[in-house]
């Protein structure tokens, strides 16, 4: 069996603890079967789950379940298709929008649900509280372990490529691994497996290293293609601010002891907060900490997904904390692949000769 999740509030310690291996789903883009039940207007990424999940239907093993956020309201309108039309066992998580102590609550409830529901797709029975509760934190901690040797691989880069792809081989390698198997290797495993796929330490790369350092935020990156063109045009991307970035890697250090599932539904809610989380005082604070981690940052590139609200409303907020913070910004809209245009290159090269000049 393998899980695949759509959103990085999904805690994948859940089903590792289940002993089912897990990552998410990336998408490689939408297909035309998408057209035919999911509205023109939603997002990129929203058509690409629709497309993935009909693909899955017709090629993939049995075993495989797709676990769905409620993360936006296309997303939950995907879901609902895809339990019509599709025939791939799927999963709701409804994501709160706040972190305050009656979402964390209400958001708890509902991960013991999802992992109830995945045991039932995994042996068909339910597992002990004790014994789900006992695996649960096993598997935070081992997660903690994990996420902490991929963050300091990512640091050994200045290409923001890279850096996305480093999440990739996390989320490669906990999809072929149970829990035992993972606990047995350790973080050495990984170390392995992260070298064998070509990210050796004194080896990666470093393409930008005299570039304008910059901030690469927005709702999804939908692909790598828009890191890729930072890293060619020559910017330093200082700070990937994304599911596939640094909220990729979160949460951090989750607190031990008591209820696990509240303990996960707390640090997940309280991660750096993505777009979709309705605290634009939390987003800014964020935004505030990576330029005091990251000192002379001199510009902002804002990536949004066509037609994604989120987006658009967050967008505002940011737009207002670049023009107190002196830093320009650059918004650009697209699909898969918009790293690739030739009219985001020539917009990104106009923003870089802006802020060389400044």
């Amino acid at each position: 069996m393998l899980l695949l999740t759509t959103c990085s509030y999904i805690p994948i310690e859940i089903p590792v603890a289940l002993g089912i291996p897990a990552r998410r789903a990336f998408p490689r883009g939408q297909k035309p079967v998408a057209e035919s039940y999911v509205p023109r207007d939603f997002c990129p990424y929203s058509r690409a789950v629709f497309s993935l999940a009909k693909e899955l239907e017709d090629t993939s093993e049995p075993g495989l379940v797709l676990a769905i956020a409620g993360s936006c309201d296309a997303m939950r309108r995907v879901y609902d298709a895809v339990r019509m039309y599709g025939n791939v066992p799927t999963l709701f998580v409804d994501v709160p929008r706040t972190g305050d102590d009656l979402a964390v609550g209400y958001f708890a409830s509902v991960l013991r649900r999802f992992a109830r529901e995945l045991a039932a797709q995994s042996t068909g029975q339910a597992t002990g509280e004790e014994e789900l509760e006992e695996r649960l934190w096993r598997a935070i901690r081992l997660l903690d372990d994990l996420r902490d040797v991929a963050k300091n691989y990512a640091d050994m880069s200045s290409s923001s490529s890279q850096r996305l792809e480093m999440l990739f081989a996390l989320e490669r390698y906990l999809g072929m691994k149970d829990m035992e198997d993972a606990e047995r290797a350790g973080t050495d495993g990984l170390v392995e497996y992260l070298v064998s796929e070509g990210f050796v330490p004194g080896e990666m790369k470093s393409l930008t290293e005299d570039g304008p350092p910059v901030i690469l935020t927005g709702t999804y990156c939908l692909d790598t293609s828009m890191a890729e063109a930072l890293d060619e045009c020559g910017f330093k991307v200082a700070a990937l601010d994304s599911c596939w970035g640094i909220r990729g890697l979160e949460p951090g250090e989750v607190q031990d002891g008591g209820d696990p599932f509240l303990a996960l539904a707390g640090a997940y809610l309280r991660k750096t907060p993505c777009p979709r989380i309705l605290q634009k005082d939390a987003r800014i604070l964020a935004l505030d900490k990576l330029l005091d981690d990251n000192p002379g940052i001199r510009g902002i590139v804002y990536y949004l997904p066509k037609f994604c609200d989120q987006g658009y409303y967050d967008y505002v907020e940011v737009k207002t904390f670049a023009k107190r913070k002196h830093l320009p910004l650059l918004m650009v809209e697209g699909d898969y692949g918009a790293g690739k245009w030739a009219q985001t290159k020539t917009r990104l090269m106009a923003f870089l000769e802006l802020l060389e000049q400044g």
